[in-house]
């Protein structure tokens, strides 16, 4: 063979292993997979222990009372996920223990300072402003606010010292407004 074949042979293995140059009817490299976006982790959020009042309420890793409505799930899971929240309101001393009471919305902090045993508390943005609604727990009257926001029909009263409440009907909150908490033996 002469010197400028083998120069040309080893110039076309040269491309050929660069990938510039291909037999017609030859197997194609296998392609690279695309790499898969990461997803990133859900947080784990546990049972409610308030399940069933219309809020949530846990302690954060420094011992601060967190609560937030079970409405407000992106709120829930930026809290297990360790971000803060983009506003933050506190009740001085309003948490079990004396310790302060941290939220996301001030609507939260009145359906906490306001809910009872035996009732459930929601609140709902009407116009400019956030009410918070009372409700036995139960009631086929929540189940219709869970589902479809505002009742039409419902009665409104002021809490002595605390916000106007609504509530189905005047039943209701007078119920509300008698429920006494058990006194501390």
């Amino acid at each position: 063979m002469s010197r400028l074949m083998t120069t040309l042979l080893a110039g076309v293995a040269a491309l050929a292993a660069a990938g510039c140059v291909s037999d017609e009817g030859a197997a194609a490299p296998p392609a690279k997979a695309p790499e898969a976006k990461k997803e990133p982790a859900k947080p784990k959020i546990p049972a409610n222990p308030w399940d069933g009042t219309g809020m949530t309420v846990w302690e954060d890793d420094k011992g601060g009372q967190w609560v937030f409505l079970d409405s407000d799930k992106a709120a829930v899971a930026d809290f297990f996920s360790g971000k803060a929240p983009a506003k933050k309101e506190t009740r001085p001393k309003l948490a079990p223990g004396g310790k302060d009471l941290n939220s996301n919305s001030a609507a939260a902090l009145d359906a906490f300072a306001l809910w009872k045993p035996g009732f459930a508390v929601r609140s709902a943005k009407e116009k400019d402003k956030t009410y918070v609604w009372i409700f036995k727990e139960g009631a086929k009257e929540l189940a219709e606010f869970d589902k479809a926001g505002p009742l039409a029909k419902h009665t409104t009263k002021s809490i002595p010292g605390g916000p106007m409440v609504k509530g189905p009907d005047a039943d209701t909150l007078d119920a509300y407004m008698a429920k006494k908490y058990p006194e501390k033996k």
